[in-house]
C-alpha cells in the first residue's frame, strides 16, 4: 500500500490522474514491483540495476554516503572520483521507491519480498534486459571493494615492511661525524675515532595512514571484501589483487576480518586459516594451500586460538564442510 501511495504521488499531478491511477491499481505485489521498475528512467537503468543488486547482497546495509561513493569509484583502479558523486536523493529516486533510507542513514530494500521478486522475475527487454544474478552482484561488489583497498590511495599500507622487529641498521663513520659536528671541536678531539655502529629500530605501525582522509566506503570495503569474494576464481582479472590483499599482513589499516594472535606472518596465516574454515571461504583456503615456500610453522596442525583451540581439521568437521575438510586433510597430520 505504501508503495502504491508513493507511486500515486510520483506520477499523478491532477485529480483526473489520481482517479485513473486508482482505477488501475496493481492486482498483486509482483505487479506493484513491476510498475516500479517500469518507471525507472532510461538513463538510470544501469545505476538502478547495480544499486539494487548491491543492496541485496551486502552483508551489512550500506550507509547512503557509502553507496554514493561506491558508484563513484573507478572500476579499473579503485580510486574514488569525487566529481562523480551522485546526489543522495537521486541514488534513491533512480530505484523508483524500491529502496528506502532509515533514520540511521542505512539504505534498505523497501520490503524483504523485493529481493525475492528481483531474483525470480522474468526477463523484460523493455525494463531490465537481464536477470538479477545475486552471485554476480556479490562478486562485482567484492571486486570493487578489493580494488578500492588495493588502490593507490592505500599503496603504502600494502607494501611489505622491510623493518623487522629489533632490526639493526649500520651507522657509518661519515654519518657519525656529521651528527657530532654540533659538538665543540675541543670536545671532538678527545672522542675516539668514529667507527661503524649498529642501531636498533623497534617495530611500529605507521601513524601516517591515520592522517589520510578515508572515504566512507573504505570502512564498508574493509569489513565486507572477504565475505563478498567467496565466488572468485583464478582466471578473474581481480585475482592478483585479491591474493595480495589476503596474504599481506597489515598493521596500518587492519584490512582483514581475522585477528592474528601475533604480528608474525605465520600468525597472519593462522588467523586467515581459521576464518576461512569458519566462513566456508574456499578461495582464501586455496591461497594458503598454494603458498610457496610453505609457512615455517605448520599452521594446519596448530590449535586455532579464536575457535576454542580446535585444530583446523576438527573445526572444518564441526562446520560440516566436506570439501574444506578434504582439502585440509591433504595438509595436516590427522594423528595430532
Amino acid at each position: 500500500m505504501k508503495l502504491q501511495l508513493e507511486a500515486l504521488w510520483d506520477v499523478c499531478s491532477t485529480d483526473a490522474d489520481i482517479k485513473e491511477a486508482l482505477a488501475n491499481l496493481p492486482k498483486d505485489l509482483n505487479e506493484t514491483y513491476e510498475r516500479c521498475l517500469a518507471r525507472i528512467a532510461g538513463q538510470y537503468k544501469d545505476i538502478a540495476s547495480k544499486v539494487l543488486g548491491w543492496v541485496c547482497v551486502a552483508a551489512k546495509p550500506f550507509k547512503i554516503n557509502q553507496l554514493r561513493e561506491a558508484l563513484a569509484i573507478n572500476t579499473e583502479n579503485g580510486c574514488l572520483i569525487r566529481e562523480n558523486l551522485l546526489p543522495e536523493q537521486l541514488v534513491l529516486k533512480c530505484c523508483s521507491n524500491l529502496l528506502i533510507q532509515n533514520s540511521d542513514n542505512q539504505v534498505l530494500l523497501a520490503h524483504y519480498s523485493v529481493r525475492q521478486f528481483l531474483v525470480n522475475r522474468q526477463i523484460d527487454v523493455q525494463v531490465f534486459s537481464s536477470r538479477f544474478e545475486l552471485s554476480s552482484a556479490e562478486l562485482e561488489l567484492g571486486q570493487l571493494c578489493v580494488r578500492h583497498l588495493t588502490s593507490s590511495d592505500y599503496t603504502l599500507a600494502l607494501q611489505p615492511s622491510n623493518i623487522r622487529k629489533n632490526m639493526q641498521i649500520p651507522l657509518s663513520p661519515t654519518a657519525i661525524e656529521k651528527l657530532t659536528e654540533i659538538i665543540p671541536s675541543w670536545s671532538r678531539s678527545i672522542l675516539p675515532k668514529p667507527r661503524t655502529t649498529w642501531i636498533s629500530l623497534p617495530q611500529k605501525a605507521s601513524k601516517t595512514s591515520s592522517a589520510i582522509e578515508r572515504p566512507s566506503f573504505f570502512e564498508f570495503a574493509k569489513e565486507q571484501w572477504a565475505p563478498l569474494m567467496r565466488g572468485i576464481v583464478r582466471d578473474s582479472n581481480c585475482y592478483t589483487k585479491f591474493q595480495t590483499l589476503a596474504l599481506e599482513p597489515n598493521l596500518s589499516w587492519r584490512l582483514h576480518p581475522w585477528v592474528p594472535i601475533g604480528e608474525s606472518l605465520d600468525s597472519h596465516y593462522a588467523g586467515m586459516l581459521g576464518w576461512a574454515i569458519a566462513n566456508h571461504h574456499i578461495p582464501l583456503l586455496d591461497l594458503l594451500l598454494g603458498l610457496r615456500p610453505k609457512p615455517k610453522t605448520d599452521i594446519f596442525d596448530l590449535p586455532l586460538h579464536h575457535y576454542s583451540n580446535l585444530p583446523p581439521l576438527h573445526l572444518a568437521s564441526r562446520k560440516g564442510n566436506i570439501k574444506i575438510s578434504q582439502l585440509i586433510l591433504q595438509e595436516c597430520n590427522p594423528r595430532n
